[in-house]
């Protein structure tokens, strides 16, 4: 009985320090709360978020809050928002006090893959928005991301993509991209962790015209433009 109660010690410690050593970086902790993000949000309809006014890192013009990770390893209180929300929060809300995006900034020592995990304390997707929420990645490359319809979603709703990064200066940008009214999420942590395991990432191709919605009148002219987003040319080929 000694000999398997020591045994399993042994593994469950070997499993510790393999998860600490490949950690790259980890905001909160997983404990269905968001409690420790320095700064609340949640928005709603005529609600205030005041303290976005003059915040650091806050770009009003694109709704993003930039963060630059200190250093490698656990952040247990992160000075960042405790969420993000659609920018159809304007209607009710300051252009000001609106966010829809997060971008976090770290160093890489090496290239490699990344395990990117994000949990949530709750969310909302009224009208059941899909791919409602954009990852901008590394190297260029992008991941789309569909919550569940629900009206008031809460507990643990986990998201996980693999991608490659480079040794350096690195950068994710998680945003909520749907303009379906009250879509929004908030974090209980987001961790990465080095991994051999491959890319999740699969082509996209997408047109844009710069007219909101792609509407035009009969007759008139329009310009499609063809973006592409996680291809390898070493296995992929564009076709038109």
């Amino acid at each position: 009985m000694k000999i398997s109660i020591i045994w399993c010690l042994a593994l469950l410690l070997s499993g510790m320090n393999l998860m600490a050593e490949n950690l790259i970086w980890k905001l909160g902790d997983k404990d269905n709360s968001s409690k420790e993000f320095k700064y609340p949000y949640t928005p709603w309809e005529y609600g205030r978020t005041q303290w976005l006014l003059n915040a650091p890192g806050m770009d009003h013009k694109k709704f993003t809050f930039t963060y630059t990770i200190p250093q490698n390893g656990q952040t247990k209180n992160p000075a960042i928002p405790s969420g993000i929300g659609s920018e159809m929060f304007r209607e009710w809300m300051p252009d000001k006090e609106v966010l829809t995006g997060i971008k976090l900034e770290w160093n890489e020592k090496t290239s490699g893959n990344r395990s990117l995990s994000l949990h949530t304390i709750s969310w909302r997707n009224p009208n059941g928005d899909p791919n409602g929420v954009k990852l901008e990645l590394p190297q260029a490359n992008r991941y789309y991301w569909s919550l569940p319809k629900n009206k008031a979603g809460k507990g643990d709703l986990k998201l996980n993509v693999i991608f490659p990064v480079k040794s350096g200066k690195n950068t994710i940008t998680i945003r909520v991209k749907s303009l379906s009214k009250n879509h929004k999420l908030n974090f209980d942590c987001i961790s990465l962790v080095a991994t051999d395991m491959k890319s999740t990432l699969k082509p996209i191709i997408e047109a844009t015209s710069g007219k909101v919605g792609n509407a035009f009148h009969p007759n008139s002219n329009a310009k499609i433009k063809f973006n592409a987003f996680n291809i390898d040319a070493r296995k992929h080929t564009i076709n038109y």
